[in-house]
């Protein structure tokens, strides 16, 4: 019998399915950080291209022709949130969680089948994106002139045709994700989408047809790939869901429960919409575009922290909603932990780089004039690498169905953020909105990771992951005291880079902090031949 006060899943440790079953764990964390590597190699492609393509289009054209540019590319990613409906994570949650029920268990959580989930969410994110963008494209003058700026409205026309396009990419990514499939997004999302663009663009000014054709590069880009995507959806035929379409369309109440899965997550989306864009929008109400440039470099520059988390998240999210679905507590726990212990090991040195070398870190690839954002790099740095170290918090919550948990965690740190920064930007400039937006960050994490423990019993907290960090942090100290001033190029940081990661990875195999789980990780990697399917 167990007590009261023991964790949540403590008392169900003797029936899951998974506690004496660690090649599933080793499989799951396989699956993961195989799944993150295609993952990041497609997102560094993407950005390449895309990087390509502003290239192109900075030369080509004017300022102010490649701020329209930008201004319809940013309304139609913010609008892609509203319009997909918070689908792009519950389609991917549901069909992983349904696909693994056992359909002749005692008790079926609903009648929800992974076809009539790929159905109704293709259907129901195309449908509302369509609806989105005929309101934004007949609103494109109206806000225009709200703005003051008459000529932003031929960039929100151009927003609202790119909608349904995005939209259409992000939720066919969302239903091979649920499958635990990552090839796909970098295929479509990655390469084709983000290299017809400049194929197209390139043509455009070739034949110097005008700004109003290389802006319309942008959707038909999208609207190419879309086409192709779905075609390949079909034929793919994922959950068998081409046969059973119709069908599932008769069901309506299919549709309904997943938007109503769905909703929360909108809400969370939107809410992170909202502490990504806050300080940038109040930097540049109350100080001068000088600082919201400087402050804009730094925030790329922290993000990359949590890049790697960004890939891994990717299948993650599928797995450990299997394992829910199984009531595999124990894996969900293991799984947990031991990614956050060497994603969040890869980043540390990373991230006490630019605590204690923030100024040569900003100069190094901005240039010397935003080495004023030294101290806000310092406090950002902190909070990102708090998040890795704190786990997957929200897609552990998502994939164990606790949606609205993760939409009142985001929405806590977005109104803190937005009275944060009202008060201290004021004051303190980037400063100021840094530590507003690193005390929003730590403020979600410290809620979603005690929600995490309560729903589940996983945490992050242990001596193998905990013990290492200290000891590389003592001795990054150390360094710093002791040889600091030397340091002073990109050239000696390199050298000192590379030490914190042998001392920290030295410190966890010497101290017998590398798990059974671990060598086995390591060992199927090095076994590891990609084939026709990979």
């Amino acid at each position: 019998m167990t007590s009261s006060d023991e964790s949540p899943a403590d008392d169900e440790q003797h029936e899951d399915p998974a506690a004496a079953d660690p090649d599933s764990v080793v499989d799951s964390l396989f699956e993961v950080t195989g799944g993150a590597a295609v993952v990041v190699t497609g997102m560094i492609a993407g950005m390449a291209l895309m990087l390509a393509g502003r290239g192109l289009f900075t030369r080509s054209f004017t300022p102010d022709e490649y701020g329209l540019f930008s201004l319809a590319f940013t309304v139609a990613s913010i609008l892609t949130v509203v319009a997909t409906l918070g689908l792009r994570n519950g389609v991917t949650r549901q069909v992983a969680f349904h696909g693994a029920e056992d359909p002749d268990a005692d008790e079926v959580v609903s009648d929800l089948t992974p076809a009539s989930i790929v159905t109704w969410g293709i259907v129901a994110a195309t449908v509302a994106s369509v609806a989105v963008a005929g309101v934004l494209y007949a609103l494109a003058e109206p806000l225009a002139t709200l703005f003051g700026h008459p000529e932003y409205a031929l960039a929100f026309r151009v927003a609202a045709v790119a909608l349904p396009g995005l939209s259409v990419v992000k939720i066919c990514t969302a239903v091979f994700r649920g499958f635990g499939r990552a090839k796909e997004r970098v295929v479509f999302q990655e390469f084709l989408q983000k290299a017809t663009f400049p194929l197209l663009l390139a043509a455009v000014v070739y034949w110097e047809v005008g700004v109003t054709a290389a802006l319309l590069a942008f959707p038909v880009s999208l609207a190419l790939t879309a086409v192709v995507y779905l075609a390949y959806t079909v034929y793919a035929d994922p959950g068998s869901f081409r046969g059973a379409a119709l069908s599932a369309l008769r069901r309506p109440s299919d549709g309904y429960e997943l938007l109503a899965f769905s909703f929360p997550l909108l809400f969370a989306s939107l809410l992170i919409q909202i502490m990504s864009w806050t300080d940038i929008l109040m930097l540049g109400y109350f100080k001068t575009a000088a600082e919201v440039g400087i402050y804009d470099g730094v925030r790329p520059l922290v993000r990359g922290i949590s890049i790697i988390w960004g890939s891994m998240i990717f299948l993650y999210t599928p797995v450990v909603s299997e394992f829910t679905a199984k009531g595999a507590n124990q894996a969900v726990k293991r799984v947990y932990f031991v990614l956050t212990k060497w994603f969040a090991s890869i980043t540390f040195p990373v991230a006490l780089t630019f605590l204690l070398f923030p100024e040569l870190a900003l100069g190094t690839v901005f240039g010397p004039e935003y080495r004023a954002g030294g101290l806000a790099l310092r406090i950002l740095a902190v909070a990102y690498f708090l998040g890795n170290v704190m786990g997957p918090n929200g897609a552990t919550l998502t994939a164990l169905g606790q949606t609205r948990a993760v939409m009142w965690a985001n929405f806590v740190a977005a109104v803190g953020n937005v009275g944060l920064n009202l008060w201290l930007i004021p004051p303190f400039g980037i400063v100021g909105a840094a530590f507003a937006t690193a005390a929003a960050l730590v403020t979600r994490n410290v809620i979603r990771v005690w929600l995490v423990f309560r729903f589940s019993g996983a945490h992050s907290f242990e001596a193998p992951m905990l013990v290492p960090m200290g000891i590389t942090f003592g001795a990054a100290l150390a360094v710093f005291v002791g040889a600091g001033n030397w340091i002073d190029s990109a050239v000696r940081v390199l050298p000192f880079l590379v030490g914190l990661f042998a001392i920290y990875f030295g410190s966890m195999v010497g101290l017998g902090y590398v798990e059974p789980a671990d060598r086995e990780l390591v060992r199927k990697v090095r076994a590891w031949r990609p084939t026709a399917g990979d």
